[in-house]
């Protein structure tokens, strides 16, 4: 196939110069639907970050075979695959899957989902992501220098 005078050669669905390589292609259908459907094994939670720490959001996957693999906040994709779609540099997939987000910004919150497109129906979960506001931080450090502080009461 050619696009712009230059030479494409597909696997998956998508150009090879993509990075988006997927496993082998089913060779009939009987094969692609006796194949073991993916799933994810990871659940949503509500994870909370002060602004500067790195969190790392799980997306733990079994059987994703030659489905794409999409992370997303709100309706941004982040990545496809093992495609990093954002420019932002403090996004990475560690493990395979999850997504690790370091110096953590106030604009940060949100809800992140890892999706997986498959027949039209996704399989998805959706972590949240609250950072801790300064005021919070203050009563935790309080807490601790409290603590430290407390006399103790001997028998």
């Amino acid at each position: 196939m050619e696009l712009s005078g230059s030479s494409y050669e597909f696997n998956g669905g998508f150009p090879a110069s993509s990075g988006l390589v997927m496993d082998k292609p089913p060779k009939s259908a009987h094969e692609l639907f006796h194949r073991p459907l993916p799933n994810i094994i990871s659940r949503g939670e509500t994870i909370r970050a002060a602004v500067g720490e790195k969190v790392t959001l799980p997306c733990e996957i079994k059987n994703l075979g030659t489905f794409v693999q999409v992370w997303q906040k709100g309706d941004d994709v982040l990545t496809a695959q093992s495609l990093m779609v954002t420019p932002d540099p403090r996004f990475h997939l560690v493990s395979k899957h999850n997504l690790q987000i370091s110096s953590i910004r106030s604009q940060d919150a949100g809800d992140y989902t890892c999706k997986i497109s498959m027949m039209g129906e996704p399989i998805l979960i959706t972590h949240t992501l609250e950072i801790l506001g300064k005021a919070y931080l203050l009563l935790v450090e309080l807490a601790i220098v409290g603590q430290k502080a407390a006399p103790t009461h001997s028998a």
